[in-house]
C-alpha cells in the first residue's frame, strides 16, 4: 500500500471514529414524576367496577404490582373494597373528610382509588366503495381512572385515566372470496384490556432517560 493510500485509510478511520463518538450522546436518568417515597405508607382501596367486580379486583392487584415494579420496596397497604372501609370510619362516600379519616384509622399517608368501566360491545360496519366488499366487527372498550389522595388534606395529588379497545367479533366478505368470520370470548378480551389499561398508567412512576 502506498503512503498516499495509507494516509487516506487513516483519514477515513479517523472520520469514522469521530462520527461514532458524535452519534453516542450521553444520557442521564430523570426521576419518576411521582416519587412514592414522599409518603411513608400508601394505601389502596379496591377499584370500583359495579358491572365487573372481579376484573376491578384484578386491576387493583395489577396496579399494585406495577407500582412495586416501578419503585421497589414501596409499602402499600391493601385496604379492601370501599364500602367496608367507609363503614369502618363512619362515612358513606369517599369525600375529603372520609379520606382524612381513613388515613387516621389505617395509618396511611395517601391512598389510591380507581374505577374500572367496560362498555357493551359496539358493532361497526363498512362497505367497499364499489359495494364489492363488506366488513363488520364488534369491539369492547374499557376505561380505568385512578387518583392518589393525600390523607392529611384529603386533596387529590395525582390522577390519570386510560382507555383501550379490543375486538370480540369480526366478519368480512368480498367479491370472489368466501366469508371470513371470527369470534373471541368477551371475557378474554376484558382480561387483556385490564392489563393494557394498567400498563398505560405506568409512565409517571418509572424513571426516564434524556440526553445530557
Amino acid at each position: 500500500m502506498s503512503r498516499l493510500s495509507r494516509s487516506r485509510v487513516a483519514s477515513w478511520l479517523g472520520a469514522l471514529f469521530v462520527l461514532q463518538g458524535c452519534s453516542h450522546t450521553p444520557q442521564v436518568e430523570v426521576p419518576a414524576r411521582i416519587q412514592l417515597s414522599r409518603w411513608s405508607t400508601l394505601g389502596i382501596v379496591e377499584f370500583r367496577g359495579a358491572a365487573e367486580p372481579e376484573l376491578a379486583s384484578l386491576a387493583t392487584s395489577q396496579f399494585v404490582q406495577m407500582l412495586h415494579a416501578a419503585q421497589p420496596g414501596t409499602p402499600i397497604l391493601e385496604l379492601g373494597s370501599a364500602q367496608p372501609v367507609l363503614a369502618e370510619v363512619g362515612h358513606d362516600a369517599l369525600d375529603f373528610e372520609a379520606v382524612r379519616a381513613i388515613g387516621e384509622r389505617y395509618g396511611v399517608d395517601a391512598i389510591f382509588t380507581g374505577e374500572l368501566v367496560f362498555d357493551a360491545p359496539k358493532p361497526r360496519v363498512s362497505v367497499g366503495d364499489a359495494f364489492d366488499s363488506v366488513a363488520a366487527r364488534a369491539d369492547v372498550t374499557g376505561r380505568l381512572a385512578v387518583r392518589l389522595l393525600d390523607t392529611r388534606t384529603g386533596a387529590s395529588v395525582w390522577s390519570d385515566s386510560s382507555s383501550a379497545t379490543a375486538p370480540v367479533a369480526h366478519f368480512g366478505m368480498a367479491e370472489g372470496a368466501g366469508p371470513v368470520f371470527g369470534v373471541s370470548d368477551p371475557s378474554d378480551a376484558r382480561l387483556d384490556l385490564v392489563q393494557a389499561l394498567v400498563q398505560q398508567q405506568r409512565f409517571d412512576f418509572y424513571p426516564s432517560w434524556q440526553d445530557r
